[in-house]
């Protein structure tokens, strides 16, 4: 299943949310998150995203995916390719978490594409592109942590922290033998699940 909708402020440019053996109502659940977050994004950066789409749309892009199984990394809940014009996201962990989590994802793979609008994709960021809004030892941060980085100080300046959306994953989904991700019946303790998000977080930054 497809939904087209248009983005607000951006008439010109449509988003394909599309489904791949999902549940009928999951499309209809991201369709105002998008919008959400899209409403969030500093002016300047939708109109450079709208643009770049704009200028490379071919039949069918820029598209989100919903993907149920999930084909990606185990700990990824997220994914953006094609140069910043396809975003996967994880529905077997997304479907989960309250929107306001899901907004978060979303955002930070928006961040990718705005990335690639500007020309900072993965292979052009240096960490003078780095805004030091989040303390991390620099000299110790990798080409694919430094994007990631890069990512979360964007959405940071757009209003969404994601800490938050480690935080929430760590004290609240639990990883299963099966490989499959589950709510956990009881959260863990919430500073314990701050301190080990934190690592989390510092780890995926540096390697």
């Amino acid at each position: 299943m497809t939904i087209r909708t248009s983005l607000q402020g951006s008439p010109s440019v449509a988003v394909e949310i599309e489904s791949r053996r999902v549940d009928r109502d999951a499309e209809q659940r991201i369709e105002p998150v998008l919008h959400g977050v899209w409403s969030h994004i500093d002016p300047l950066d939708r109109s450079n995203i709208a643009s770049y789409w704009s200028q490379n749309n071919q039949s069918r892009c820029p598209i989100i995916c919903l993907g149920d199984p999930w084909w990606g990394e185990q700990g990824s809940d997220g994914v953006c390719e094609s140069e910043g014009k396809l975003i996967w996201l994880n529905w077997t962990t997304n479907r989960l978490m309250p929107d306001r989590i899901v907004r978060i994802i979303l955002a930070h793979e928006l961040a990718h594409a705005w990335q690639w609008s500007i020309g900072k994709h993965r292979f052009a960021l240096t960490n003078d592109d780095l805004a030091g809004t989040i303390q991390v030892p620099l000299s110790r941060v990798q080409e694919s942590g430094r994007v990631e980085l890069h990512a979360d100080e964007t959405i940071l300046r757009w209003g969404f922290d994601p800490s938050e959306h480690v935080i929430w994953k760590v004290r609240h989904l639990q990883l299963k033998k099966s490989g499959e991700w589950r709510l956990r019946r009881k959260p863990l303790n919430e500073d314990r699940s701050r301190k080990r998000a934190h690592l989390q977080q510092l780890f995926a930054y540096m390697r």
